[in-house]
């Protein structure tokens, strides 16, 4: 399981988080690009799925990976039981 957090520290440079435990901050001007390319990143990631028609402006979505799972899933299963069957 991951867990995932959000820490913002108003300070830069390096901030202690617990007796043992320090981490680097950058400053709010610092790394512009980097954030900006995880932003277009997330935001490529998220709409993956879905795509827009430009003509009609209706939104349309992708087939879900559960099916694909699932279909995957079946063919497995079919070839696990297939040679079991006495015809």
């Amino acid at each position: 399981m991951t867990k995932r957090a959000q820490f913002i520290s108003l300070d830069s440079g390096w901030v202690s988080l617990a007796d043992s435990m320090e981490v680097y901050v950058y400053g709010e001007n610092e790394l512009n690009s980097v954030r900006s390319e995880r932003i277009l990143a997330e935001f490529f990631r998220e709409g993956a799925g879905n795509q827009i028609d430009l003509q009609s402006g209706v939104e349309k979505s992708g087939v879900s990976e559960w099916v694909f799972l699932v279909l995957f899933l079946i063919l497995l299963g079919a070839l696990w039981v297939e040679p079991r069957i006495n015809y």
